[in-house]
Formats: structure tokens, C-alpha cells, sequence
């Protein structure tokens, strides 16, 4: 039988953000009348942009891998088109 590595998956990249762009995600997680979905969005792509990987984002978040992992990949470019920064409201909408 084999033992599992304690690190199973890769690390995930950073997503880059602009400055612009992590400025109007902190503001939504900020905002009281944001809709908790889109500011649990806010706050991953917030994480990811900051280099953390999926596995830390998740237990930070209290949430799933798979949401985590869910979001990073639609903020991703090969996934989706990067998005600008007048696309970001819309891309957290979803």
C-alpha cells in the first residue's frame, strides 16, 4: 500500500492583480452590502493574488478545496480571459 505525500498536489500560481483590481476586490469584501457569495469570491481571488495556495485558502476561508480551487481556476488565464478591471464586478456576479 502506498503512504500519501503530505503535499499531493502542486503548488498554485499566483494570479496576478492590478492595483486597481485588488483595490475594488478589497472593497467589496469590505462593502456590508455585498452578497456574501461574491465577497467569498472577492476574498479568494484576494488569496490568490497574494500567492496562497488552495489547500491554506480553504482552511483560512473555512470553506472546500473544490470552491477554492473552483474560483482560482475561473480567475485563471487558459480557463477564462483575464479580467479587466471595469470586468471584475461582473466576473464576481457570476
Amino acid at each position: 500500500m502506498r503512504a500519501c505525500s503530505p503535499r499531493a498536489h502542486p503548488p498554485a500560481a499566483a494570479i496576478p492583480l492590478s492595483a486597481d483590481q485588488k483595490a475594488q476586490l478589497e472593497s467589496l469584501v469590505r462593502a456590508h452590502s455585498t452578497p456574501q457569495q461574491v465577497a467569498l469570491r472577492a476574498r479568494i481571488i484576494l488569496l490568490a493574488g497574494e500567492g496562497v495556495g488552495v489547500s491554506e485558502a480553504a482552511d483560512r476561508l473555512g470553506v472546500w478545496r473544490k470552491t477554492v480551487s473552483c474560483w482560482r481556476s475561473a480567475g485563471s488565464p487558459g480557463r477564462r480571459p483575464r479580467v479587466s478591471a471595469s470586468g471584475l464586478r461582473i466576473f464576481l456576479v457570476q
